[in-house]
């Protein structure tokens, strides 16, 4: 599990987004990238503007992740922000805890895997 510092990078680094201090609509799919019409998840890789230093892309908007959280491993939290949401909701940086049988549309999970 990667918290907010994987998306932002090193903890010294300052950002509230993975590319820095600004989120203009077009570097993620957040609720305003598509003047509101139409709002739904995008393929990964389509905002690479919102990859990590790390490498990881589409971590701002798209869809808000699914994890465990790192305050409490037993509690689930959804973070990242979503398509369905502005660019001060995700900047906020603090998940939201929710229950294991949270269905919605724009709410995901990533999987890492070996890529071979």
């Amino acid at each position: 599990m990667l918290g907010a510092g994987g998306a932002r990078g090193p903890r010294r680094r300052r950002a509230d987004f993975p590319g820095g201090a600004l989120l203009p609509p077009g570097d993620a799919n957040i609720d305003e990238t598509y003047g509101k019409e139409g709002m739904g998840p995008d393929e990964v890789g389509s905002h690479r503007a919102s990859d990590s230093p790390f490498g990881l892309r589409d971590m701002a908007g798209n869809a808000y992740e699914w994890t465990t959280s790192s305050l409490v491993p037993s509690e689930l939290v959804a973070r990242g922000g979503s398509y369905f949401y502005d660019r001060k909701t995700r900047a906020r940086g603090e998940p939201d805890v929710t229950p294991a049988s949270l269905r919605a549309a724009n709410l995901g999970l990533r999987v890492c895997a070996d890529a071979r």
